[in-house]
């Protein structure tokens, strides 16, 4: 039912919130890329902040091999539909989305 944690390569938080700042951070320090749909671009600035603040602390934690905040890609919300309708093998987390792509996928 669950996707493999191993095979997971990209992660999508959908909001930009302190909830879906973290889970981003949190993704993000662990190596994996992550696309973050805001509800609006007004957002981006707080958002970006709370990444901030979060990675200190995940730093001072360790981070895994090839953790970056450069992984991390923005965009709209209503980019989230059209990935959630033509998803492969989604695995709901909470209000959050973890996508297991095939390479030809991407």
């Amino acid at each position: 039912m669950y996707s493999d944690p191993n095979s997971v390569k990209r992660i999508a938080s959908i909001g930009a919130g302190p909830i879906g700042g973290g889970w981003t951070a949190h993704f993000l320090a662990r190596g994996y890329d992550v696309t973050a749909y805001l509800h609006d671009k007004s957002e981006e600035k707080s958002f970006i902040s709370i990444l901030k603040t979060a990675w200190v602390s995940l730093t001072e934690l360790g981070l895994a091999q090839g953790a970056s905040m450069d992984r991390l890609r923005i965009a709209a919300r209503n980019q989230a539909a059209i990935i959630l309708r033509n998803g492969k093998n989604l695995t709901p987390i909470h209000h959050y989305w973890i996508f297991n792509f095939r390479a030809n996928d991407e």
